[in-house]
């Protein structure tokens, strides 16, 4: 038994979200995110979704307008 089965997940989304703290003006998509972290667009999603609660693009907006309201 796994004692953390999410655990390649959480590290895929911990590297994705920092990424695209480093790069919120840059025009990002999730299929060049995928690439860059070389896994499927579908896996960075259902990744995303499972350990932070939302999609990719969810997350970006959600960054670019609190940082916007700061």
């Amino acid at each position: 038994d796994d004692p953390e089965p999410d655990g390649p997940a959480r590290l895929l989304v911990r590297e994705a979200m920092q990424f695209i703290e480093a790069n919120l003006d840059a025009d990002l998509r999730v299929r060049d995110l995928a690439a860059r972290f070389s896994v499927t667009p579908y896996a960075l999603i259902r990744a995303f979704r499972r350990v932070a609660g939302v999609a990719p693009h969810q997350y970006l907006v959600s960054r670019r307008l609190e940082r916007a309201r700061a």
